[in-house]
Parts: C-alpha cells; structure tokens; sequence
C-alpha cells in the first residue's frame, strides 16, 4: 500500500497517505524488511521514509520516551475481522480504521510515557 508498485491495487493510497502526513504523522518502513519482501526504497512513495533497519528505529523512539506497542493491536489494512473471520473492507475504511487504531495506541503510549522515561533515566544512569 505504501509503494508505488502497489498503486493498481490502491488507487487512493497516496491521497490518503498525504491527508496524514498533512497531519503530521510520519510513515517509515524498514529497509531490510521491505528488501525481504522484494521492494526497493525507491519503489516507496515519497510521503514515506526509508530506514535502515527497524529495530534501530525502535530504540531510537524508545531512547526518546515513547514506547512500543505491538502491531497486532492494529488490524492489516484493508481486512477486518468479524466473527471470527476476516473480511475484506475498502481502503478508506481500512485507514480509518487504522486511524482509529493508532489514535487508540498513541493514548496509550502518552499514558505510558512517563514512566518509560522514568525508567529510561533510571538505566541510562546506571
């Protein structure tokens, strides 16, 4: 959804993505994982950040204050699950759901935040 190679399936991905970095949000993927997959950072749409290798990035975060938080809490974008099974939504409902998601973790994660760099300072000082 984020790449350009995936723009027949997404025709509205990058309208979508630019309303939320319009926003603010800042979208990044990992390189070594995207390499996995087959994608190249070129192949990203520009609205996207390329980083070298996501567990860096996690602990540059972490080092920050913020605190991780699993992604299984957010539903892959365009499924849903119902009834134990999952179905397929449009992608607008599909982001804002994930919307919805990530303003519920981002709650959590301000809530959790000070006592992260609580703990934070309290390793970093030995």
């Amino acid at each position: 959804m984020l790449s350009r190679r995936n723009q027949a399936a997404y025709p509205d991905a990058y309208e979508q993505l630019k309303e939320l970095t319009d926003q603010g949000v800042e979208v990044r993927v990992c390189r070594n994982a995207a390499r996995f997959r087959g994608y190249q950072p070129d192949d990203f749409y520009d609205l996207v950040t390329v980083v070298p290798a996501a567990m860096t990035e996690l602990a540059r975060w972490q080092a920050k204050g913020y605190a991780y938080i699993s992604g299984d809490v957010i539903q892959r974008p365009g499924a849903a699950i119902s009834g134990g099974s999952i179905r397929k939504l449009p992608i607008s409902a599909a982001l804002a759901d994930q919307r919805r998601s990530v303003g519920a973790v981002y709650g959590a994660a301000r809530k959790a935040r000070p006592a992260i760099s609580t703990a934070n300072r309290a390793l970093a000082s030995g």
